[in-house]
């Protein structure tokens, strides 16, 4: 499996719901938050790039209609996004934005429930020792 599918790790005729399923399992995987490989950046950004054209019926049929056209598949992407470029770089930066969001989200969280354990086990200490 190749190309954006393959990016995806998705099959061709897959749903939406998959498709969006896969995305956010594999940015989530990759970002640049996250992620500590020196390549994240450009692999959250492939990710991103597959997700903004099978999302779309329309970019979509068209991908599948012309990627096996293309000897050097990467490319494709070039006279696909011609028009497109400020609209993915938006969804980009929102998309990373929230990815973001999350995981600050998931920190506080885990940050939280430490302060409370911190919190019983020092009413703990004190109550065996009567401080």
């Amino acid at each position: 499996m190749r190309g954006y599918y393959g990016i995806l790790g998705v099959r061709t005729g897959c749903s939406a719901a998959e498709i969006k399923a896969a995305y956010r399992a594999r940015a989530k995987e990759c970002h640049p938050d996250v992620c500590d490989d020196p390549d994240a950046e450009e692999r959250f950004r492939q990710v991103h790039q597959a997700y903004y054209v099978l999302r779309d019926p329309e970019l979509r049929q068209t991908y599948d209609r012309t990627a096996a056209a293309w000897p050097a598949h990467r490319d494709w992407h070039v006279v696909t996004f011609r028009g497109h470029e400020e609209a993915l770089r938006a969804d980009l930066e929102r998309e990373a934005a929230i990815f973001s969001a999350e995981i600050a989200e998931e920190v506080s969280k885990h940050a939280q429930s430490i302060a409370e354990e911190v919190l019983r086990f020092r009413e703990e200490i004190n109550s065996v020792f009567g401080l």
